[in-house]
């Protein structure tokens, strides 16, 4: 079974269709933790202090990190692949 050619053309039909949504999705990807930190971070650190003999940022950064990119990377798969398929038709067979 070679998969060479269809990860190919996967690749050509993403690199055409993401080039023109690159700066809002490196710009959401990068802006949606950071509000998620300051929010969270400063507003319910305040009141919470420390949480097992350590600052509460030092529970919540981690935490943000790994759902911001799990929840990035399913947008990106899901969402991108209905788009590209039913509104751009940019189907390459």
């Amino acid at each position: 079974m070679n998969l060479s050619y269809r990860v190919y053309y996967i690749f050509i039909r993403n690199l055409y269709s993401y080039k023109r949504f690159i700066v809002p999705t490196f710009l959401v990807s990068l802006i949606e933790p950071l509000f998620y930190l300051v929010t969270f971070g400063i507003g319910m650190g305040a009141y919470i202090g420390y949480f097992g003999g350590k600052p509460y940022l030092y529970f919540l950064v981690p935490g943000v990190l790994v759902s911001s990119v799990m929840l990035t990377s399913s947008f990106e798969c899901l969402y991108g692949t209905f788009v590209k398929i039913i509104h751009e038709k940019l189907m390459i067979l």
